[in-house]
């Protein structure tokens, strides 16, 4: 399995970056690659329907189930079941905002996943780690540094 981890220090709250980030269905309200979201039903659970338009992949929608959900600890994890292909398998991503103080925080961004048959790893690492070096990086903009 393939690991990354990201993670990005804001001058904010957590609880003013967790309202934003972490609304499961508001990708494009802090993504700047993200056209749309729209949360429909998923075997299990809550799924939504994400449309990508960033990047040099191009257009592209995944369909994605939130796994787990804590308010409290202000993280969510969720995996890919299907949409456009990709050169990633078995993706499950996890976010969460850690408070450091009071006006400051870290938005951390974790993914475990393979690389899709005929891909290759670093083929599917370079898709994961554009796609969220890209929105960590639009953070700032929207909650200081």
């Amino acid at each position: 399995m393939i690991e990354i981890d990201l993670a990005v220090e804001l001058g904010s709250s957590a609880s003013r970056v967790w309202d934003v980030t972490g609304n499961f269905n508001g990708l494009p309200d802090w993504h700047p690659w993200v056209a749309s979201s729209v949360l429909e039903p998923a075997a299990g659970g809550v799924g939504r329907r994400v449309v990508n338009v960033g990047g040099t992949a191009g257009r592209r929608e995944l369909v994605e189930r939130l796994v787990s959900f804590d308010a409290a600890r202000r993280e969510y994890a969720y995996t890919i079941v299907g949409g456009t292909p990709a050169p990633f398998a078995d993706y499950v991503g996890r976010l969460r905002v850690v408070p450091r103080g009071d006006d400051r925080c870290v938005l951390e961004y974790h993914a475990r996943f393979a690389a899709a048959p005929g891909a290759t790893e670093d083929e599917a690492r370079e898709r994961i780690r554009t796609f969220y070096a890209s929105g960590l990086a639009n953070l700032p903009r929207l909650f200081g540094a």
